[in-house]
């Protein structure tokens, strides 16, 4: 049931990381691994995108789950030493933690990661040498973005992580209003 109401939450999001954890889903039943999420009959009565946040959903017995990060759970009030340790083991490692709640308690957590391009360096550096000033603003984890920013060589003061779709909107608009700015990205914004 947790996986299959992971899976079916994720289904209804367009983000990067939600992509990943269906695709990982999906891979584990072809594998034959993932006979919870082909053979289960969970339902969800209702869902909701909560945009940079994650997914909430009500299954056919009235009961509230979600999927996402840590600061989804904290606006949630849903809070566990357990939840807390596997977040600060694996955003030292680079990764994103992902939650599963259902209800208060938290049922399954997830890490995801990037590997970065072979010529993302090259690529920034070049940029660089312009003249042009490279930065990170992120809705990662701000130890995750730390560690990207790390293997890219970039400033201290150069990146910023967590923050929601507006705070990248009047990130960007601050700078522009400093010089031209121009922003990349992977995600909804």
């Amino acid at each position: 049931e947790t996986v299959a109401a992971a899976h079916l939450l994720e289904e209804q999001s367009q983000h990067p990381a939600a992509l990943a954890i269906r695709e990982y889903f999906e891979r584990l039943q072809a594998e034959g691994d993932g006979s919870e999420v082909a053979n289960s009959r969970f339902q969800f009565a209702e869902t909701s995108v909560q945009v940079g946040k994650g997914v909430e959903g009500v299954d056919s017995n009235g009961v509230c789950w979600g999927i996402g990060s840590n600061q989804w759970l904290a606006g949630l009030e849903i809070a566990s030493a357990e939840a807390d340790a596997f977040y600060r083991k694996v955003t030292a490692e680079g990764l994103s933690p992902v939650f599963l709640a259902q209800g208060s308690q938290i049922v399954l957590a997830l890490a995801i990661g990037d590997t970065l391009r072979q010529e993302a360096n090259e690529a920034v550096s070049a940029i660089q040498k312009l003249g042009i000033e490279s930065s990170i603003c992120s809705g990662d984890a701000p130890e995750v973005v730390a560690v990207v920013a790390h293997q890219l060589s970039l400033a201290a003061g150069s990146y910023a992580g967590g923050l929601s779709p507006e705070q990248k909107v009047l990130l960007i608009n601050s700078k522009n209003q400093q010089s031209p700015t121009m922003m990349v990205g992977d995600g909804a914004n």
